[in-house]
């Protein structure tokens, strides 16, 4: 299991947590706007997010088209899959 806190080593771990379950499919500025984290630090945190498989790209950014995050783990666990 993966702990967010060690992960990001951000002060903004815990509303980037909540952020996650109240919305684990999300933009990286809805997540920045709705966690009320700085625009700049929202794009590491997610970055370091994604390096460690918390958070995967559901659909990829392609022109104006930003890119769509999921925390897929959270999802599976919902929908009554087992994670690996």
């Amino acid at each position: 299991m993966w702990h967010l806190p060690e992960i990001t080593r951000s002060r903004h771990a815990v509303a980037a947590l909540d952020r996650l379950f109240r919305q684990p499919v999300f933009t990286r500025t809805g997540f920045a706007r709705r966690a009320g984290i700085p625009e700049h630090v929202a794009r590491r945190l997610l970055r370091k997010l994604r390096a460690d498989g918390v958070v995967e790209v559901l659909r990829a950014a392609s022109g104006r088209r930003v890119a769509i995050l999921v925390f897929a783990e959270l999802l599976d666990m919902a929908e009554g899959r087992a994670a690996g």
